[in-house]
Parts: C-alpha cells; structure tokens; sequence
C-alpha cells in the first residue's frame, strides 16, 4: 500500500500524530495548488483545511488500486471548485475591493485580465482531470508537486523510460484536449455548433 495511506490509516487508529505528518508532506503544495484557483488567501487555507479533512474522513473508502497522489488532488480541485460556484457572484466584487486596498491589482494586472487567467486556470484544472489515471498522476507529481523523473520513477515504481514517454503522452492528450475546447468556444462565439460545422 501507498506510505503516504498507511500515514493516515495509522493515524485513524493511532492518534494525531501520523496525520501531522502527512499533513507537513502536502499542505504547502494543496495550498499553492488551490489557491493558484481561487487567488485569495484566507479561501485557500480554508480549502486545504478542509481537503485534509475529507481525505482522512474518506480515507477507508480509496481503492487501493487507485493512485494516491491523483486522488488528494482531485478531492482539492473539487473542494475547491466548490467553493467557486458558491461564491462565483463575488469574484468581481472581492476584486473591485482589492483594487481599491493596493491601489491595483496586487501586481497582477488588470482586474479583467486577472479573471480571464483565472477562468484558463480552472479550464486547464478541468482537462487534467479527464485525463486518465495513469497520466494524471505523473501530470500533478512532475508539475505540482515538482518531483524530478528519478522520484517519479521511486514513487510510482516504474522504470525511468516509462515515466517520460507517459509524461510525454500526458501532455500531448492535454494539449489535444485544450485544443478542442478552444474550438467549442470558437464555434459558440460564431453561433455554430460542431455538427453544422460538419455539414459545411
């Protein structure tokens, strides 16, 4: 079994203290992974909190067969994705805010550009979890939690080769992927849907 569910299987049985432990691993990652979505502080250490809840709460019902690193990170996307669509009709108004606290965009620019970079984010977030499993996994290890191939090929036990051809195909099936939903808005924006396409 994974070392990282035997933490938390031992801290449901045990006490605290192993959770702490898989809690110091990740929680700097979740964080700057769920707040990369949202962009607001205090909304981001609310949702890793709670990511670490749901994880040891459900802990008991991952397949084992299921890859771990996939699984934290999509129970954190989901968190916080649910936090957007409570508090989507806000984001103009906390940013409006902000502008008028900094004097601008904490340096990030135009608060319009800003929300259109968030609403990419979300999109990209959205395509690699499509993904299937065996690439998604190596898509958050290499690009989320920043391992080198030698690490990935440890975790995953796979050899070294098989990592970068799997991180290869990974990248090529999300760029396929963020290709056609650019083509779905392009067809919206001209008001044609992908069948009428076909028949032109």
């Amino acid at each position: 079994m994974n070392s990282d569910v035997d933490l938390i299987y031992m801290a449901k049985s045990a006490g605290s203290v192993s959770f702490e432990q898989f809690i110091m691993l990740y929680d700097r990652k979740i964080y700057g992974f769920v707040y990369n979505i949202v962009r607001n502080e205090e909304a981001a250490k609310d949702i890793t909190q709670d990511t670490f809840v749901r994880v040891f709460e459900n802990i008991n019902g991952l397949d084992k067969d299921r890859n771990f690193i996939s699984w934290l990170f999509t129970v954190a996307k989901n968190t916080a994705f649910n936090y957007i669509k409570k508090y989507r009709k806000y984001e103009y108004i906390e940013v409006d805010e902000d502008m008028e606290q900094t004097g601008g965009y904490s340096g990030f620019g135009d608060p319009a550009e800003v929300y259109e970079e968030k609403q990419k984010l979300l999109s990209l977030v959205e395509e690699i979890d499509k993904l299937p499993e065996k690439y998604r996994e190596l898509i958050y290890m290499k690009y989320v939690l920043g391992l080198k191939y030698e690490e990935i090929s440890e975790r995953t036990e796979l050899p070294f080769h098989k990592v970068e051809s799997r991180l290869y195909m990974a990248r090529q099936k999300l760029l396929k992927q963020i290709e056609k939903v650019k083509h779905r808005e392009l067809d919206k924006s001209v008001g044609k849907s992908p069948r009428q396409e076909t028949r032109l």
